[in-house]
């Protein structure tokens, strides 16, 4: 198992924001999240990076706006996001 993870490991990481409401979004939350994912995976000792790797893993995010109808936010500018995420 070790021969295998130390070959694995540094993995490049993947971050795919999918979000047909807003474009926009991509950056704003794909980055600061892989930025996370590589900073949490570095205290863990299998390290993630963006520039590459004998690996990869791939992070898929999908992103919904809530309906802000009947709900505090409901006049305001704030808007209100979903998210779910598989690997």
């Amino acid at each position: 198992m070790r021969a295998l993870l130390e070959r694995t490991f540094p993995a490049r990481l993947e971050v795919t924001v999918h979000n047909h409401a807003d474009e926009e979004l991509k950056d704003v939350v794909g980055i600061p999240l892989e930025n996370a994912l590589a900073d949490m995976s570095r205290q863990t000792g299998l390290a993630l990076s963006a520039d590459g790797g004998p690996t990869s893993l791939r992070v898929e995010v999908f992103v919904r706006e809530n309906d802000r109808r009947h709900s505090i936010l409901e006049g305001t500018a704030m808007r209100s996001w979903a998210f779910h995420m598989s690997a």
